[in-house]
C-alpha cells in the first residue's frame, strides 16, 4: 500500500519529484494539455452567470495553474519554471478569475480558438485596453476637478480609467512587425548576455544590462503569440511594452510603457473592483468617484504585484526573499501617489515639469531602486549569473534549431562555444 503524504512538507516533496519522473517533452505536453482543457472548460461554461457559479469553476482552475510550475525544476529548468509561473499561474489565472467576475478579456465575444489563445498566452486583445466603459467615462466627466488625481492613480494601477486615450500607442504591431521585433530582441538579448558574461562591468552597468535583458526576454515571449494571434486568428493585440526607457514620469512608466499585459490584468482584477465597490462587474451601475478608493486601489495593485513576485521567487528557489520585492513594488505605489500629489501642487502654482527633467528623475530613481531592491538580492545569491547562463543555452539551442550555428561560430560565452 502506497503512503499518501498529507502534510505540507510531504506534499511539497512529492511535487518536487515530478521533474525526475517524466521527460522534459512529456512535462511540456502535460502543461499544454492542462491549460487547453482548462480553457475549454471555461469556454463551455460561459452560459453560467457571473459570480459564485463561475467562481466555483475558476478557483479550481487557478489552483491547477499554480501546480503546473512544479513540473519543472526551478534550478535546472529555471527559465521554463519562471515562464510557466508568469504566463499560466499568474496571467491565465487572473483571466480565469476575471471571467468569474465578468471582467477582463475572456468575457468578450471570442470564438473557441480565440478564447483558448487569449486564455493561454500572455496577450490582451486591443479592445480590452482601448474601450472605456460607460460608467468610467461618466465618472471622469462628472469629476473634472479631480482629473489629475484620476490620471495619476489610474496610471499606477496599470490601466485604470485612461485619460486622453490611455496608452501612448494603443494599436499593437502587425504580425510581420511582431516577428521582426522578436528577432531583433533575440539578437539584443544574445548581445547583452555576451557582454555580461565576457566583461567585468561596474555594478550599475550590469544592473542596467540586466533590465535590458529582462525587457527583451519578457517582450519576446509576448511578440511571438501576438504575431500568431494576428495572422491566424484575426485578433488585434495591444502592445506589451511601449519604449519603457523613454518614460518621463513614474505613472507613465507603469501605466503606459512597462509590461502592459500584466498591468491590465491587475487593473480588471484588483483596481476596478475596489473603485467600483463590487467584485462582479455590472455595466448598468457605477460608483461615485472616490479619491480615497483610487489611492487604495493603486496601493493594492502594487502590493499584489509585489506578493506575486515573492511567490515567483519561491517557486524557482524554494525560499523566500524576506519581503524585499514586496517592499520594492509597495514603494513604487507610494512614489506614484506622491508624484501625482506634487504635480498637482506645482500645476496649481503654474509650474510644469519639463519632459527632460521628468525623464531624468524617473530613470535615476528607477536605476537606484532596481539595483538595490530588485537585482541586489539576486546578485547576492548568484541568480543573475545563473540566469545569463540559462539565456545563453537558450540562444545556443535556438540557433541550432534554426540552423544558424555558423553565425555563432567562434563566439565564447560563459566558456561555451555556441556553434
Amino acid at each position: 500500500m502506497v503512503a499518501v503524504p498529507v502534510d505540507g512538507a510531504g506534499l511539497l516533496s512529492a511535487l518536487d519529484t515530478l521533474p525526475r519522473a517524466f521527460t522534459y517533452p512529456q512535462r511540456l505536453e502535460v502543461h499544454l494539455a492542462s491549460v487547453l482543457l482548462s480553457g475549454l472548460l471555461l469556454f463551455v461554461l460561459r452560459p453560467l452567470p457571473p459570480g459564485l457559479s463561475r467562481a466555483l469553476v475558476a478557483i479550481p482552475v487557478t489552483l491547477l495553474n499554480f501546480l503546473l510550475p512544479f513540473l519543472f525544476d526551478g534550478d535546472k529548468e529555471m527559465m521554463t519554471n519562471v515562464s510557466i509561473f508568469i504566463v499560466t499561474s499568474s496571467l491565465s489565472s487572473f483571466k480565469a478569475l476575471g471571467w468569474a467576475l465578468n471582467r477582463g478579456p475572456l468575457v468578450r465575444p471570442l470564438n473557441l480558438a480565440q478564447f483558448l489563445f487569449v486564455y493561454s498566452c500572455p496577450i490582451t486583445p486591443r479592445e480590452e485596453l482601448g474601450a472605456v466603459s460607460g460608467e468610467r467615462q461618466a465618472a471622469a466627466n462628472g469629476n473634472k476637478k479631480d482629473d489629475d488625481a484620476q490620471h495619476t492613480t489610474a496610471a499606477a494601477a496599470g490601466g485604470g480609467p485612461p485619460r486622453h486615450g490611455g496608452r501612448l500607442r494603443e494599436k499593437g504591431l502587425t504580425p510581420a512587425q511582431s516577428l521582426v521585433a522578436f528577432a531583433l530582441k533575440g539578437a539584443a538579448l544574445a548581445a547583452v548576455c555576451y557582454v555580461l558574461s565576457t566583461f567585468d562591468l561596474p555594478r550599475l552597468a550590469r544592473s542596467e544590462l540586466y533590465i535590458v535583458s529582462l525587457y527583451c526576454g519578457l517582450s519576446m515571449g509576448m511578440d511571438a503569440p501576438a504575431a500568431l494571434a494576428g495572422s491566424l486568428l484575426g485578433l488585434d493585440i495591444s502592445p506589451h511594452f511601449d519604449n519603457p526607457f523613454a518614460a518621463t514620469s513614474f505613472a507613465e512608466l507603469w501605466n503606459k510603457r512597462w509590461n502592459l499585459t500584466v498591468g491590465n490584468a491587475l487593473r480588471f482584477l484588483i483596481y476596478d473592483p475596489i473603485n467600483e465597490l463590487r467584485l462582479v462587474k455590472n455595466p448598468k451601475q457605477s460608483a461615485k468617484f472616490s479619491p480615497l478608493r483610487r489611492l487604495v486601489g493603486v496601493l493594492a495593485v502594487f502590493a499584489m504585484s509585489g506578493f506575486m513576485h515573492e511567490v515567483l521567487y519561491w517557486y524557482f528557489q524554494r525560499e523566500w526573499l524576506g519581503g524585499v520585492w514586496q517592499l520594492y513594488f509597495t514603494l513604487w505605489g507610494v512614489l506614484v501617489i506622491v508624484e501625482g500629489i506634487l504635480k498637482k501642487i506645482l500645476k496649481s502654482a503654474g509650474i510644469t515639469i519639463p519632459p527632460w527633467l521628468g525623464w531624468l528623475y524617473t530613470n535615476a530613481v528607477s536605476t537606484i531602486m532596481i539595483d538595490r531592491l530588485w537585482w541586489g538580492p539576486l546578485m547576492a545569491r548568484g541568480i543573475t549569473e545563473k540566469s545569463v547562463a540559462h539565456a545563453i543555452t537558450g540562444v545556443r539551442d535556438a540557433a541550432a534549431y534554426f540552423g544558424l550555428e555558423h553565425w555563432l561560430a567562434g563566439l565564447k560565452v560563459a566558456g561555451l562555444k555556441l556553434a
